[in-house]
């Protein structure tokens, strides 16, 4: 049997965060879908998944930057792509090079 992921996907639309999980489910991985910032970091606490595709805004106080911070503490093998409908480059970069996200994505 193939290996699977445990992928966290967070996000404010849930039908978007939904259709993410679908695909990866497709493929063969098992995801959970949360609505806020504060549920993924809980979500972390209790399960650390392989990876976490958080919004740059995924909803509540917590924003995408801190998910990533605090998946990084809790959880630092887990990967993390962040991904934004504003393509701003110092979000980019502060993801990436600062903040040791895995990717950044930009909504089309």
């Amino acid at each position: 049997m193939e290996q699977t992921a445990f992928v966290l996907v967070a996000g404010e639309d849930p039908a978007r965060s939904e259709a993410i999980a679908q695909a990866l489910r497709a493929r063969g991985h098992a995801c959970r879908v949360v609505g806020t910032g504060a549920e993924a970091i809980r979500s972390v606490e209790d399960r650390p998944p392989d990876v976490v595709v958080t919004e740059h805004k995924p909803g509540g106080l917590i924003d995408g930057l801190e998910v990533l911070a605090r998946t990084r503490a809790l959880s630092p093998e887990t990967e993390v792509i962040l991904v934004t409908a504003h393509g701003d480059a110092s979000v980019a970069r502060d993801a990436i090079k600062e903040g040791g996200a895995f990717d950044f994505l930009a909504w089309p």
